[in-house]
């Protein structure tokens, strides 16, 4: 039922229909269509006692914060879906917690995707790797079309099950400044994770900040890759003040950040006064 332009009222009557003729559905998808918060609220009630449906795509619509959390509660009762597609629904930050919640109390789905530029086909956070279900010394989330939403679900199931990870790769997805936030609470918690990729995530010169921030209290970062950032001078300063507060690192690369000569070689300098022996590359 995609491209099929059917309306909030229309998605709902559909799902009660197919919730008593197919019994047996294993994939549904609504994706592009009209369908909101009333759909969303058929969709939890068949959710809740359905037992064969293991793949939702309800990527392009308008569910909202108020669909978005009648699914995640849905989460907690439903033991077969593995792929829930969310994106682009006009989901704000108000509805992760509700999101956490639903995806700590399923025990049986893998993937949900929050975000992505184009098409369906992104995987999404891969779940039973962040839950360390399945043990792994190192998640590339890398290349997903990540925003801030997404970013804030893995750092809160980060936080959650503090997975034994050592490389944590979140390069190339624009996570901006929202994401960074949710990243350095993460850091604020983290004692294993050594290597951190945010290569290419827009982070600016906010992100860059609170980053930073969060890098002058964290112990076990060894690596912090933040290449082609935007940070500019206002990022730039918060890494060099950084530097006097953190003596973990061992390398950091702001590389094609705009930042300007002068605050280049006072970085440098500043890199060079270190107990500590730091790779700066700038």
């Amino acid at each position: 039922m995609q491209n099929r332009d059917l309306t909030d009222a229309e998605g709902a009557a559909f799902l009660w229909m197919v919730a008593r003729h197919n019994t047996k559905l294993k994939e549904l998808s609504l994706a592009r269509n009209g369908i909101g918060a009333k759909t969303a609220a058929a969709l939890a009630q068949f959710m809740r006692f359905n037992t064969s449906l293991t793949a939702i795509d309800l990527h392009e619509n308008a569910l909202g914060d108020a669909g978005a959390s009648l699914l995640a509660k849905a989460l907690s009762f439903n033991a077969t879906v593995k792929t829930l597609r969310l994106s682009r629904n006009e989901i704000s930050s108000a509805a992760v917690p509700q999101l956490v919640d639903g995806v700590v109390s399923n025990h049986e789905l893998q993937h949900i995707c929050m975000e992505v530029s184009g098409g369906t086909m992104s995987p999404g956070i891969h779940l039973p790797s962040l839950k360390g279900i399945v043990p792994a010394d190192q998640i590339d989330l890398s290349s997903r079309s990540f925003g801030p939403l997404s970013v804030m679900i893995v750092a809160k199931l980060f936080d959650k099950y503090r997975p034994q990870v050592t490389t944590l790769g979140l390069d190339r997805n624009p996570i901006l400044a929202e994401g960074a936030t949710a990243v350095a609470e993460m850091l604020k918690q983290s004692d294993d994770l050594v290597v951190l990729d945010l290569r290419f995530c827009a982070l600016g010169a906010e992100g860059m900040a609170v980053i930073a921030d969060a890098l002058r209290m964290n112990t076990s970062i060894e690596t912090c890759l933040a290449l082609k950032n935007d940070i500019g001078p206002e990022g730039a300063k918060a890494v060099e003040s950084m530097l006097a507060y953190n003596s973990t690192l061992r390398v950091v690369d702001i590389q094609d950040n705009l930042v300007p000569p002068d605050q280049k070689k006072s970085l440098t300098e500043a890199a060079r006064k270190r107990t500590s022996a730091l790779e700066l590359r700038v």
